[in-house]
């Protein structure tokens, strides 16, 4: 395996001439989407005779507790559909778009063509169902203790990567498969990943000092660092098993 210094050296020449457009995708794309998501569930609140005498309330939460049950229902089904729709476009910015940057397929994302490329794909099925199965078996480890959880979480943590490549390749694939080929790949490299993800604790300190601002930077450099280690990670998995597994703690 390369060097962590190596790794994040590649991620900082991907992301060269790129840091505002990845900025904006990475950030006020889910924001904008968000806001607009939050102002459609509030407008059928407001859609409501009940809204007139709003101000007779203290909160929404307040005013939804008399609305009729049909009002009701639907706001919840809004808020899932519009928060599980958020969670898919930010898999596929965090996995499949900083992929696709990094190799070099697209020069320039655009912040909202890409964001929602997994709904045009054709595999939007079946990266539901992926999301769905990794965030079940997370919860159910999670739940025999926190630590399984954890180290699960590190031996699917390439599933998203694996499911691209595939995408990209056409291929005809269970979701499960992708975090089969995950754990298999994994084995032996999960306290690596951890360190490389360590690495980054400095640069977390600083994104907390700042308030947060300096994240704006850190996410885009960390995510596509984690792009540059499942590229690697793939060569010496399939192209060289033989190699000796060594962990780098060199930040």
């Amino acid at each position: 395996m390369k060097r962590f210094k190596e790794l994040k050296n590649e991620a900082l020449d991907s992301l060269k001439g790129r840091w505002a457009n990845v900025m904006l995708l990475t950030w006020i794309t889910p924001l904008l989407i968000g806001i607009i998501m939050y102002f459609l569930i509030f407008a059928i609140i407001l859609s409501t005779p009940e809204a007139i005498y709003y101000s007779n309330y203290d909160s929404a939460s307040d005013l939804l507790a008399t609305l009729p049950a049909s009002s009701v229902i639907l706001y919840y089904i809004v808020e899932l559909i519009g928060s599980f729709f958020l969670l898919v476009l930010t898999y596929n910015i965090l996995y499949c778009v900083y992929k696709d940057m990094f190799a070099n397929k697209i020069e320039k994302a655009k912040p909202i063509g890409d964001a929602v490329s997994i709904f045009k794909s054709g595999y939007l099925g079946k990266y539901i169902i992926l999301i769905l199965q990794y965030s079940l078996l997370l919860a159910a480890w999670t739940l025999l203790f926190i630590i399984p959880g954890i180290v699960k979480k590190y031996s699917y943590s390439q599933a998203f990567y694996i499911f691209k490549d595939k995408m990209d390749k056409g291929e005809d694939f269970r979701p499960i498969d992708c975090i089969t080929e995950s754990r298999k790949m994994m084995d032996g490299y999960k306290m690596n990943y951890f360190l490389l993800i360590l690495s980054f604790i400095g640069w977390m300190i600083l994104g907390i000092v700042t308030l947060g601002i300096a994240f704006l930077w850190i996410e885009p450099y960390m995510n596509m660092t984690t792009v540059a280690y499942y590229e690697n990670l793939k060569e010496v998995h399939y192209g060289n098993k033989s190699e000796s597994i060594s962990i780098n703690i060199e930040v």
